[in-house]
């Protein structure tokens, strides 16, 4: 569903959808060792749609 899709982009704080690279970013970052105290939290990788 293309359109679909190009409506959701227009809607977008950032007006483009997500790189595979840009999530695997934010999950790579929880995996590393800075992040060995982060437990049961949500992180929210969506251009700022939930904010907007």
């Amino acid at each position: 569903m293309p359109e679909n899709e190009e409506r959701a982009c227009r809607s977008a704080p950032q007006a483009r959808a997500a790189d595979p690279e840009e999530v695997a970013e934010a999950a790579a970052r929880l995996c590393g060792g800075k992040a060995s105290f982060v437990t049961g939290a949500t992180l929210t990788v969506d251009g700022g749609r939930t904010a907007w």
